[in-house]
């Protein structure tokens, strides 16, 4: 899947799912992201859309996203390199 963010390239997304006993794995791959600005978004969205989907999954009551997002955002800020 393409994802257009704005950029000339648009990065691309792949999901992966595979068997592991009773459970499945989910891989995301988000590649050809223009920039860190837009990585360090992306990378807080997937998180909390991951963790929203595995509360709904296992019966839990999802958390709010955005407060959620906020404090994932800041997070990958201070992981991802700076170049």
């Amino acid at each position: 899947m393409s994802w257009d963010e704005g950029t000339d390239t648009p990065s691309e997304v792949r999901f992966e799912l595979s068997p592991r006993g009773d459970k499945v794995l989910l891989i995301v791959t988000h590649t050809r992201i223009a920039n860190r600005g837009i990585m360090t978004s992306f990378s807080a969205g997937w998180h909390v859309h991951l963790d929203l989907l595995r509360d709904l999954l296992e019966g839990e009551q999802p958390a709010a996203f955005w407060s959620k997002f906020a404090e994932l955002e800041q997070q990958y800020d201070a992981r991802i390199p700076k170049r």
